[in-house]
């Protein structure tokens, strides 16, 4: 169970009758989502809690479908690999929760998502080879299949801060950086901010953007007021995206020429 409010996050554990208790939320709206241990979401429920209130409320597990999948390699045998799902809810918005399981030794996996959910954003880490993002959908029920290979390359971003609040993008889709933290190489850069390294990406052109959203709105991957670096990586090469501040762009722009 996960409280939020202006970016801040409480939890809580059912007890054995579904019934839980959230104390020290601040003052004002938040919302409201349960998480089960295999996915599966319930309703976002907007509250707002008033000084020295008790604020009672019924969350609904919804009902979730079963994404399949296989990963192959071209080099023979069935690379074992992690496979994170991010369900698509809307066209552009993107889920709470995010399944991930293990392939099974023939290659193949399954991830509980959101019945309501129209596709899905996959990510693939196989163990020493190239890790891809892949757009799933709308039917979530037609297996698909992962060919991954060596041929993948670093993705190195620049940044003020760590990978929250920044999105990754290609062609195939898009997700939260701060998502794939397990995998990336986070290191302090003095007077620089930070250096975040994603190696064995798949070949292909990338965009990293801040999100200039408001909390609680929908995670869009059309980022027409944010602040983007992009450009090609190589099969096998290095690149390297210096995203600017979202402050100090806007300040440029509101300081006039002299």
């Amino acid at each position: 169970m996960t409280w939020e409010e202006r970016g801040g996050r409480l939890k809580a554990v059912t007890d054995d009758t579904g019934g839980f208790t959230i104390e020290g939320a601040p003052v004002g709206q938040a919302f409201l989502t349960a998480i089960t241990n295999d996915g599966s979401e319930s309703n976002r429920l907007p509250v707002t809690i008033a000084e020295e209130d008790e604020t009672e409320v019924e969350l609904v597990i919804q009902e979730t479908t079963t994404l399949r999948g296989e990963v192959v390699s071209p080099y023979g045998g069935t690379p074992a690999a992690i496979v994170m799902a991010i369900p698509l809810l809307t066209e552009i918005g993107l889920g709470v929760s995010v399944p991930r399981t293990f392939t099974r030794p023939d290659g193949a996996f399954e991830l509980q998502v959101p019945a309501r959910a129209v596709g899905a954003i996959l990510f693939v880490r196989p163990n020493g080879l190239t890790g891809r993002l892949i757009r799933v959908g709308p039917d979530l029920n037609i297996p698909v299949r992962v060919d991954v290979d060596s041929s993948g390359g670093s993705i190195k971003i620049l940044a003020e801060t760590g990978p929250a609040g920044l999105m990754l993008l290609n062609e195939e889709g898009h997700l939260p950086l701060g998502a794939l933290r397990p995998w990336t190489r986070m290191s302090l850069i003095e007077d620089a901010g930070f250096s975040s390294e994603l190696p064995l990406m798949a070949p292909g052109y990338y965009q990293v953007c801040w999100l200039s959203i408001p909390p609680f709105a929908p995670i869009v991957p059309q980022l027409a007021n944010s602040v983007c670096a992009g450009g090609f990586l190589a099969p096998g090469g290095e690149l390297v995206l210096e995203v600017p501040s979202p402050r100090s762009e806007k300040t440029s722009e509101e300081t006039p020429a002299q």
